[in-house]
């Protein structure tokens, strides 16, 4: 019997090994539960390795020696290419030329689910079963705008990153990044200029996997196609792309919010300081009150188009979009109208209130109660944001009788909080000054809509229309200030001056009721926009200004975290500032735990525990532990797991902690310009790519520096250099963070050398004690800003006035 294809032939055992070489294949996601982990090559590169001169030369080799007269290589290409390479991978290339007798066997009509009626037999196999088999690795689903498919769970999406955001009960959330090649999912429309935005790949993935997730996913699906206007999706309300359903679950394919919820928003951005950046804020936030008029169906025109979530020139400038048709982040506030929703960004929650079935009203009162917190956030920052829902805990626990509680709302039975009504007040005096929106804000918005009776309120369209006025009579002061007469004749008032104004009195406003100490915070926390536009000189800070805390203060406030989770860190709003860098890094502890430590064992637990705490989200894999009397690493997942792993390793010995030491840096700069995913495994953060190497790393050694005499780790550190500058990896590309324990002077010299004395180009060495301030652990051997604190063990530190976290 003729074999169906002559499998030693050159160009045929060519395309086998190019089909499962390098760089060939992409991973994509299959099965019910969309599991990543299935690899599919991409018809681009399957089009770019099958040219018409390489399937001529495959059909030569198929029929060289039989009396067959050659299929066109050029119709293979066009209309075969697939099938074409799925029959050399099952071993059967001869068969394309059945195909391409045969239309209903090309390219278009794949993948096969059942067996088309011209499908060519074979008396030695099941040929379909075997080309159904392979085909799907060619066949990756294109993701198009407004699909509604029905998957089988052989398909593979090409969904190359899938991460979970949100598990609401209902339907789990993840954020997912799509092959740019099959991304289809944004409509071809000139309103959608964000082709080059960072975020044009990345959607979010909702999925219903309860009993009732067909009644839920078809509610939301048809409410969000109900909300368009002439085809295209609202402005301010989250969009959708598409959805599939595959094996019992239901997908829904969303936008993706960049910023995460409002509550990140604000928790995670400074609030606006320049009457510009309110100005900015408040125009694009009230917008979404658009948003809410869609949902109640007094559609107006839409605008020129939709704006993608990104900010641009400020962290102001971004669209506020509702995420879950009801305002799902306050469901704790609206018990009182029977309006119930849950509390994530894309609205884990029936969409009943998008068929209008509960009073309109719930939402007014919903938004109200958004546009309360958010205008705390503009005038006084996060402090005094959570200071307001504290507020409203304590009242909602004296009126209630109960003498501790989380619950937090706005409303006591049918009334509403004292504490809301007063933070009205206290917000149009503590406004800043030419901020003419905030009070008008919380004064007619505010008011209008958090009121106990809902036939009282205001409809969502008279509210945008009253939120269009208070802009335009704030945009009509401001000019007639800068305009007006001059209260001095030889001073006028510029623009910027109106624009900067604030940062000059909020000095002054803060100043007649705190301290000294937070005044000078307070300065230094204004935002790099300000220090620009007021011209001011270049402020050197002081000791007294750098964030600090204890580990004993930070321990109590992680205490305070499980039973309130609005308590803050001392500092805690400019540790947010540096998520940027720690996220980007791996982080590992190198503890010393030989017989010097012993005195130090309840202080080491200390210190680990709340460093680990705070290093925790930037590890979601688990931290690297090391102890410097085993070799080997331990990949703890929780802080608890560190401190198991500690207290398992009593203080013992005299470890060779240069040995120990040398090792763990050997291992990750031999990482160092190599893409092999085996040697990268070790310490390549699963987002990264094996072309970019390791991830910066972060080292934090607990140590007495009670070592060896001959150790000083002077050679390691100065080749560590070395190899940086060779493969010209950054400053602080490698941070090595020494916690000194202990007052051994030997010790602390030892360490101070390492740190400033070895005139080194690249600074990796930072070192403080475990008595001083824990952002400086966290941080000192990262940032500049830090690098300089007075905490360090050299006191001889200059502070060069490094603006942090740049």
């Amino acid at each position: 019997m003729a074999e169906l294809q002559p499998e030693s032939a050159p160009a045929i055992q060519a395309f086998l090994q190019w089909k499962s070489g390098t760089g060939v294949r992409k991973t994509g996601c299959k099965g019910s539960d969309n599991r990543i982990g299935s690899d599919y090559i991409p018809q681009a590169v399957l089009q770019k390795y099958l040219t018409t001169d390489r399937i001529k030369t495959l059909l030569h080799e198929l029929f060289e020696n039989t009396s067959h007269s050659l299929p066109n290589s050029e119709r293979v290409r066009s209309h075969y290419l697939r099938p074409f390479a799925i029959l050399l991978s099952i071993g059967c290339g001869r068969m394309i030329r059945h195909f391409v007798d045969h239309r209903g066997l090309q390219d278009t009509s794949l993948p096969f689910t059942i067996e088309p009626q011209d499908f060519p037999k074979s008396a030695t196999q099941n040929l379909f079963e075997a080309f159904r088999r392979e085909q799907w690795q060619f066949c990756a689903v294109q993701l198009e705008y407004d699909m509604s498919d029905d998957l089988a769970d052989d398909y593979i999406l090409p969904i190359t990153a899938k991460d979970e955001i949100n598990n609401g009960g209902s339907a789990i959330l993840y954020k997912i990044t799509v092959d740019e090649a099959y991304n289809r999912l944004k409509p071809v429309d000139p309103a959608y200029t964000a082709t080059n935005s960072p975020t044009r790949n990345t959607f979010a993935l909702k999925t219903y996997r309860t009993p009732d997730a067909k009644k839920y996913f078809e509610n939301e699906r048809n409410a969000f196609i109900q909300l368009r206007y002439g085809e295209r999706p609202p402005d301010n309300i989250i969009e959708y792309y598409g959805s599939f359903v595959r094996d019992g679950t239901y997908n829904i394919i969303l936008e993706y919010a960049d910023r995460g919820t409002l509550d990140d928003y604000m928790r995670t951005t400074t609030e606006p300081k320049t009457i510009a950046e309110i100005r900015t804020f408040w125009e694009r936030f009230l917008a979404s009150i658009r948003g809410l008029v869609q949902i109640h169906g007094t559609h107006g025109p839409a605008s020129e188009g939709p704006k993608i979530l990104l900010g641009q020139d400020s962290p102001y400038d971004c669209d506020f979009k509702i995420a879950d048709l009801g305002l799902a982040h306050f469901k704790r506030y609206i018990s009182l109208l029977n309006n119930a929703t849950d509390n994530d960004r894309y609205g884990m929650s029936t969409y009943e209130r998008c068929h209008l079935q509960v009073l309109q009203s719930a939402d007014v009162w919903s938004m109200g109660c958004v546009i309360s917190e958010v205008a705390t956030w503009v005038t006084e920052g996060c402090p005094k944001l959570f200071e307001y829902r504290r507020r409203r805990q304590q009242e909602i626990a004296k009126k209630s009788g109960v003498s501790s509680t989380e619950e937090d709302r706005f409303h006591h039975v049918s009334e509403v909080l004292e504490t809301v009504k007063d933070i009205r007040a206290e917000i149009e005096h503590n406004s800043r000054r030419y901020d003419f929106i905030t009070p008008c804000v919380v004064e007619e918005l505010v008011k209008a809509m958090v009121r106990p009776n809902p036939h009282h309120r205001g409809t969502a369209q008279f509210l945008l229309e009253s939120a269009t006025e208070i802009l335009k009579d704030a945009r009509g002061k401001q000019d007639a200030i800068r305009n007006g007469p001059a209260p001095n004749p030889n001073h006028t008032i510029s623009d910027s001056a109106i624009d900067t104004e604030e940062v000059r009195h909020e000095v002054h406003r803060h100043s007649t009721h705190k301290q000294t100490a937070i005044l000078g915070n307070k300065v230094l926390h204004r935002s790099r926009t300000e220090r620009g536009l007021a011209n001011e000189a270049k402020e050197t800070p002081t000791q007294s200004q750098y964030p600090r805390m204890s580990v004993s203060e930070g321990l109590g406030i992680k205490r305070d975290k499980e039973r309130n989770p609005y308590a803050k860190y001392p500092g805690e709003e400019k540790f947010h500032e540096a998520d940027d860098i720690l996220k980007r890094r791996d982080h590992a502890f190198l503890i010393d735990n030989g017989e010097s430590m012993r005195p130090h064992q309840k202080q080491v637990e200390e210190v680990l525990e709340l460093l680990s705490t705070l290093t925790q989200p930037y590890n979601p894999d688990g931290l690297d532990l090391y102890f410097s009397t085993e070799s080997g690493k331990l990949r703890p997942e929780t802080p608890e797991k560190c401190l198991k792993y500690l207290r398992e390793r009593p203080a013992h010995g005299l470890p060779d902690f240069r040995q120990r030491f040398a090792k763990i840096i050997d291992d990750y700069q031999s990482c160092f310009g190599k893409s092999n995913k085996l040697t990268l495994k070790k310490w390549r953060h699963p987002k990264s790519t094996p072309s970019k190497g390791p991830r910066p790393l972060s080292l934090y050694v607990l140590t007495d520096r009670v070592w060896d005499p001959m150790c000083t780790l002077i050679t390691e550190v100065k080749n560590l250099v070395a190899l940086l500058q060779e493969y010209k990896y950054p400053n602080k590309f490698v941070g090595i963070q020494f916690i000194r324990f202990g007052i051994d002077p030997k010790g602390k010299e030892r360490l101070k050398s390492l740190d400033s004395r070895l005139g080194l180009e690249l600074d990796v060495i930072d070192t403080t004690s475990a008595d001083g301030n824990v952002w400086k652990m966290l941080l000192g051997a990262v940032n500049d800003w830090y690098d300089n604190d007075g905490d360090s063990d050299d006191d001889d530190d200059d502070e060069h006035g490094v603006k942090p976290w740049q």
